[in-house]
């Protein structure tokens, strides 16, 4: 038997023995969320295909909206044609939360975000600039939405909350608070529509 070298610990052969099985993708991610910085997710993704598959889904899940720039730079790449992308970064997105950016938001900004059809989570409060037409675009394309926060948009009504029953029936929560315009009438017609809600 010949002893080992250093070439032949090193060779493809030996390596591929000596390699851990792959990880399933749902341990990937569950391990990754254990990641505490942005910054750590985007370091572990240049490990393999597979880590940057699973890590694109939790970089881009909630995306941080915390400056206009951000928001600017974000629906660039959600504009781009799916055969110019990389990943199909629209489909990831499942969380929006504007909260940071209320005051700047307006309607151009936020219907480019109507091409994310995964969407869960909506966060628009005190986003006062959003009118109903803004609004209508973005509930039409978020079928998927369980939660929805439109606090302090006082252009807020009746119509709105109608078309939120009409498009968003696996709604579980719903803010509305300072929302004065809103009255009983599309409230029951909400409940009628979104079986599955618990808060208003």
């Amino acid at each position: 038997m010949s002893p080992l070298t250093t070439t032949s610990i090193l060779s493809p052969r030996s390596l591929r023995k000596r390699s851990l099985p792959t990880l399933p993708s749902e341990l990937i991610l569950h391990i990754f969320k254990f990641l505490t910085t942005p910054h750590d997710l985007r370091v572990a993704i240049l490990v393999c295909k597979l880590w940057c598959t699973c890590g694109m889904d939790l970089l881009w899940s909630r995306p941080a909206l915390l400056s206009s720039s951000v928001v600017e730079q974000i629906t660039q790449t959600l504009s781009l044609e799916p055969s110019e992308m990389t990943f199909p970064y629209r489909d990831h997105v499942r969380r929006l939360n504007f909260s940071l950016v209320a005051r700047d938001l307006v309607d151009e900004e936020l219907v480019r975000f109507a091409c994310c059809t995964r969407l869960e989570r909506l966060i628009l409060q005190g986003c006062t600039q959003i009118t109903p037409d803004a609004l209508l675009r973005i509930l039409m394309a978020g079928q998927a939405l369980v939660s929805l926060d439109l606090s302090e948009i006082t252009t807020v009504g009746d119509s709105v909350i109608e078309q939120v029953a009409t498009y968003c029936t696996k709604l579980h929560t719903l803010y509305i608070a300072s929302c004065n315009a809103v009255t009983d009438s599309s409230i029951s017609k909400l409940a009628q529509s979104c079986p599955s809600l618990k808060r208003v």
